[in-house]
């Protein structure tokens, strides 16, 4: 029985050395070299879109003719501008033409300006007077030319303005002409050598 009992114990003894050998490290060798780059990804989902920017200048016209006044003391629309902003801003109106008028006993008024309000009242300096002198006139009559421009303050979406026409005096028969405006979401600063302002309602003021 003793070989059987050595050979046991050879094998016990191979198999102890042979786990120390298995557990034991040893020390890390040289890092191999960079490998090739992989293939690129997938390209991701596109992002959220940006905010909206500020809308930038648009404009309008319109044209009238021959608009006649009410009696004298009374105001009319010569013309109406609307338009739809698209967005909170400031526009900037000008009209400009002509009045015919006709030789009386007096001279011609009347005056054309910019509101917000329909036949409403203009006020300087949204409005332009007409005067005719009765001994520069013929006797067939003139035409008294005339210009008028505001800045006023607008709501988006829809607005209007009305270049209203107020009759002083007999005499004017009806006013004909041109009208502009243009938006812009912000105003230029006043230079400081400008008196003006901007008062609340929108309406650059002396």
């Amino acid at each position: 029985m003793k070989p059987l009992v050595h050979l046991r114990v050879r094998i016990v003894g191979v198999l102890a050395v042979a786990l120390i050998i298995a557990t034991c490290k040893g020390d890390a060798g040289a890092a191999g070299p960079t490998g090739p780059m992989g293939a690129i990804g997938a390209a991701g989902a596109p992002g959220a879109a940006g905010a909206t920017g500020p809308a930038g200048v648009v404009w309008k016209g319109v044209s009238f003719s021959f608009a006649a006044p009410g009696a004298v003391g009374t105001t009319v629309n010569a013309a109406t501008l609307t338009f739809t902003a698209p967005s909170a801003g400031f526009v900037w109106v000008e009209a400009s033409g002509y009045c015919n008028v006709t030789q009386g006993p007096a001279s011609a008024q009347a005056s054309l300006g910019w509101t917000t309000t329909s036949a409403g009242t203009p006020t300087i300096p949204n409005s332009a007077f007409i005067h005719s002198a009765v001994l520069s006139e013929a006797a067939a009559g003139t035409q008294i030319p005339y210009g008028v421009s505001g800045v006023f303050s607008v709501a988006t979406g829809a607005n209007s303005l009305y270049l209203t026409l107020h009759n002083w005096s007999a005499g004017v028969n009806d006013c004909s002409g041109t009208g502009i405006l243009i938006f812009s979401s912000s105003l230029l600063p006043l230079a400081s050598t400008n008196a003006g302002a901007l008062s609340t309602a929108g309406v650059r003021v002396p």
